[in-house]
């Protein structure tokens, strides 16, 4: 049983949520502390733009191209609605949490309900192979970093990973400009 420092509950609540808990396990629904009213408020919370990990990486594309080039956020007249883009380099890029997107590295299929996870993100690994799709037939490059590349002490690395693409976008596009024309540098971004 879960105990008041726990989870913040004020005194007697924690039996309260243990007792929801146990009557929806024993009807087979998901297991959860909190009734139905407290997890909706709680999930309400939770934004899905706008976010700090979406804010460094932003920052972090800042850095590596100074001010000349223009960066927005969340485009969503765009397929997929890429979290950064840069539309003078043509470059959207995704800031994916690793349980939602499918990481290989740490995304997994939760234990407990699964008939309504299972669906979901296998929903959410085909849109976003649509997405990229569509971006890359409109003629942008598409990069995606997961969150475990944008935390903590992975960030510095990410950072010079970043910058070092970025300098390969721009060498393509100068390149391009003066007539020779090479691959683009779409490859999947991948910590060593």
């Amino acid at each position: 049983m879960y105990t008041n420092s726990d989870l913040g509950f004020p005194c007697g609540a924690c039996q309260q949520a243990e007792e929801v808990g146990a009557a929806r396990r024993g009807r087979g629904e998901m297991a959860d502390v909190f009734k139905p009213e407290k997890r909706s408020e709680i999930m309400s919370r939770i934004r899905s733009s706008g976010t700090t990990p979406e804010s460094r990486l932003c920052a972090a594309v800042r850095e590596a191209l100074g001010r000349r080039w223009r960066i927005d956020m969340n485009v969503r007249t765009l397929p997929g609605q890429p979290d950064v883009v840069v539309p003078g380099l043509r470059l959207a890029i995704f800031a994916d949490g690793c349980f939602y997107h499918g990481c290989p590295e740490h995304g997994h299929t939760p234990k407990s309900n699964v008939d309504y996870w299972l669906p979901k993100l296998m929903r959410n690994r085909r849109r976003d192979r649509a997405s990229r799709r569509a971006l890359r037939r409109m003629g942008f490059a598409v990069w995606r970093f997961w969150e475990h590349e944008r935390g903590g002490r992975r960030m510095a690395r990410t950072q010079l990973v970043l910058a070092r693409r970025l300098k390969a976008l721009l060498d393509h596009n100068r390149r391009r400009q003066e007539g020779a024309h090479a691959e683009v540098p779409a490859r999947r971004f991948r910590q060593g």
